[in-house]
């Protein structure tokens, strides 16, 4: 009610978005998911459509922290690029900052490496300063080595003055702290929300969604504002005698692994053939105190063999 008594319409329609995005941040509502997609597909001119600037960057803030959702607003990100309005276009790339924050994917790299190079300026703009928020604090080789490329193309001509300021940005974000900060709003992996740093992120965006105006332009201070996102991505422990431990580094990540001396199915010792083996190791009646003999058994011929590990001899005998 209080967004009702702002004169201009516009601009009170669009703080309503704001205020109501923000109170659903990291929920995952599906209805309030569709209502700002609903929003989005209007079709209306660029004075008009300042509103679907927060339905936009709404969606990502509604999913965000949440896996499944999380993808689901990716796709739905494409679909925006795809049949959106040319404010909404310019928009998308921020959103998906949001969504990927300090966390380079190598699809959402790519995504956003071909909007940098956009004939809009905007755009690319966006998409150049998605690729520092995703990349903050990593130092990604490979995200380093596309903003390089990105310098040395705009480095040409006085009209991309702005998106070459933009990606020197960027490159500040990606190797911000030498990789020992990052940015993100949440923290015990997903478990703790920090509204302080979602509110100096967001921020951040808004002023991005017009960069020639705030961040290229007189007012680029704003990007302090992302130091209420900033977190140590670094363990260190205390001992009892107050002496600092050796640090741990870098974010979790799933990890599987094999024994070395694991051997695959059906390949045994010179055998070749894909026959299933079960190995079992019975006493050798023969010699009690010599190494014991190795019983393999194949499920196809349905014979036991039995190796001897002293001899070395082989012999047959029906199961």
């Amino acid at each position: 009610m209080a967004c009702q008594c702002i004169p201009n319409e516009k601009c009170a329609k669009f703080v309503e978005l704001v205020v109501e995005t923000c109170a659903y941040a990291g929920s995952g509502n599906v209805l309030k998911v569709q209502q700002m997609l609903h929003l989005c597909a209007e079709h209306k001119e660029d004075k008009e459509s300042i509103y679907q600037v927060a339905a936009v960057i709404g969606v990502a803030l509604i999913a965000f922290g949440e896996e499944i959702g999380t993808e689901m607003a990716m796709r739905t990100m494409q679909h925006l690029l795809q049949y959106g309005e040319p404010t909404i276009k310019r928009t998308v790339p921020l959103a998906i900052g949001l969504l990927r924050i300090s966390h380079p994917e190598v699809a959402t790299m790519d995504l956003l490496n071909k909007l940098a190079y956009d004939t809009d300026p905007d755009t690319s703009m966006s998409a150049i300063f998605a690729l520092g928020l995703i990349g903050a604090g990593t130092n990604n080789s490979k995200l380093a080595g596309n903003l390089r490329f990105l310098a040395s193309y705009y480095s040409v001509g006085q009209q991309s003055e702005n998106q070459l300021f933009i990606v020197r940005i960027a490159q500040g974000l990606v190797h911000m702290g030498k990789g020992l900060l990052g940015l993100n709003p949440m923290h015990s992996d997903k478990f703790l929300f920090s509204n302080v740093s979602l509110a100096g992120l967001l921020t951040v965006l808004y002023a991005a969604t017009d960069i020639k105006t705030f961040i290229a332009g007189k007012y680029h201070y704003i990007l302090y504002y992302l130091t209420l996102s900033i977190y140590p991505r670094m363990l260190i422990t205390v001992s009892n005698l107050t002496l600092f431990m050796p640090s741990i580094t870098g974010q979790r990540e799933p990890r599987t692994s094999q024994h070395a001396s694991a051997r695959r199915p059906g390949r045994g010792h010179g055998r070749s053939g894909g026959q299933a083996e079960e190995n079992h190791w019975l006493p050798n009646s023969r010699h009690p105190s010599a190494h014991p003999a190795r019983r393999t058994r194949r499920v196809s011929d349905g014979r036991i063999h039995f190796r001897d590990g002293c001899a070395r001899e082989l012999c047959d005998s029906p199961t």
